[in-house]
């Protein structure tokens, strides 16, 4: 062997040390991605009222509502605790939107204006009322006016 040349029997253990070196930086890189995902909704403290046309509607307080599903996230709305004749959500995208209120867990029935609002039952004092609507619905076209309840 030539001076100064490094040893054959050295170049495995490099190869191996420099492989061992790539996996740790893989995981490592693996492991942070993982660790910065979205909180749920549980995690966010939001209690799941129902799924209605594929939209997954949940609650926290009374006071704020957010969806998951067919629409994805779209409505991320809050407002006054409870009753207010007011939408905590009116959102909508491309492929379609979404209405809720809170109204008295008394309530038989729910108006948004003219549009009826399917009812979801609670374990608090109010229910939600939403509605949901497929692609091509002009909200514009809508008469969304006070909430009004039928008791």
């Amino acid at each position: 062997m030539a001076r100064g040349q490094p040893s054959r029997r050295l170049r495995p253990g490099l190869l191996t040390l420099k492989r061992a070196i790539g996996v740790v930086g893989v995981l490592l890189v693996a492991s942070s991605c993982s660790s910065h995902s979205t909180p749920t909704p549980e995690q966010q403290g939001y209690e799941r009222v129902g799924t209605y046309q594929g939209v997954t509607f949940w609650q926290r307080d009374s006071s704020a509502v957010i969806t998951t599903g067919r629409l994805g996230s779209i409505c991320n709305g809050g407002g006054p605790r409870g009753y207010s004749r007011t939408t905590v959500c009116n959102d909508w995208t491309s492929d379609g939107g979404v209405v809720a209120a809170f109204v008295p867990a008394t309530a038989q029935a729910a108006r948004a204006g003219d549009v009826d609002l399917h009812l979801f039952r609670t374990s608090g004092p109010f229910a939600v009322a939403v509605a949901v609507f497929g692609a091509g619905t002009d909200p514009a076209g809508l008469v969304l006016g006070p909430v009004t309840v039928q008791r």
